[in-house]
């Protein structure tokens, strides 16, 4: 039966409504995914060892490009066990915060040295936490870089906790920002449940996989391992970018 005139233009006012509904659904579930990956902090971290500037060509803080960064980490400066920094003459670089800073960019200090110092002593665990501060306020830098190669059972692994959370205290949120070096072949030594819940993000060391103590030569970390590798046994887990990061998803 045709429908009256009246009928077919309440039909199409509910079409037509249902319509409208359905694509400010979409658009709204769009803008949430938006806004998501808005939320979704993106880093271009690089790292800026002292010693490029004495390398011959030099590298030095005039060549990097701070406006393709969001975060460089300056390398570094490592403790005594008795909890003093070692600071190379001529480390310190006015010039790399300055021009860190006036691009938009976070200035990191790379630090590690003797853990087990620290973690046998809390005298030496508490002067090191305060030259850490001392040294990174006085020359404007915004956080630090824990490198730690490598807690190695479940002591470290403790440990490394403790130190993490302890740094963010000593180096509070959101003034300074704070990452920790993991590596993909030592996975089991990180609590990232709890080293998260302080750190700002984490830095995979995804090289150094293949060496004198293995017995092939591999490609220095590719994103996607190569199938065709004839001896992928000689290498650790985690040779490439893509498996490095499959493995820290499941931890």
């Amino acid at each position: 039966m045709p429908l009256s005139k009246q009928s077919a233009f309440v039909w199409a006012v509910f079409v037509s409504v249902l319509a409208g509904l359905l694509a400010a659904l979409a658009a709204r579930a769009q803008n949430r995914d938006e806004d998501e990956h808005k939320r979704i902090p993106k880093r271009i971290v690089a790292d800026y060892t002292s010693g490029a500037k004495f390398l011959n060509p030099p590298y030095d803080v005039a060549q990097i490009p701070f406006h393709k960064l969001t975060h460089i980490i300056h390398a570094g400066i490592p403790w005594h066990s008795d909890g003093s920094l070692y600071i190379e003459n001529g480390f310190v670089e006015p010039d790399l915060i300055r021009k860190a800073h006036a691009h938009g960019v976070k200035a990191m200090l790379l630090t590690g040295g003797d853990f087990a110092a620290i973690e046998a002593s809390p005298q030496v665990f508490d002067t090191v936490l305060a030259n850490l501060r001392t040294f990174v306020t006085e020359n404007d830098y915004d956080g630090v870089d824990i490198d730690w190669e490598f807690p190695s059972d479940a002591t470290d692994r403790a440990f490394f906790v403790t130190l993490i959370r302890r740094l963010r205290a000593t180096l509070p949120s959101p003034r300074y920002t704070l990452s920790a070096d993991l590596v993909p072949w030592n996975g089991d030594f990180y609590n990232t449940n709890q080293l998260k819940k302080s750190v700002d993000f984490f830095n995979l060391m995804v090289y150094d996989c293949a060496g004198p103590w293995t017995g092939m030569g591999h490609l220095n970390s590719p994103i996607f391992w190569d199938n065709r590798d004839p001896h992928p046994e000689e290498c650790e887990p985690g040779a490439s970018v893509q498996q490095a990061a499959e493995l820290y998803l499941f931890i």
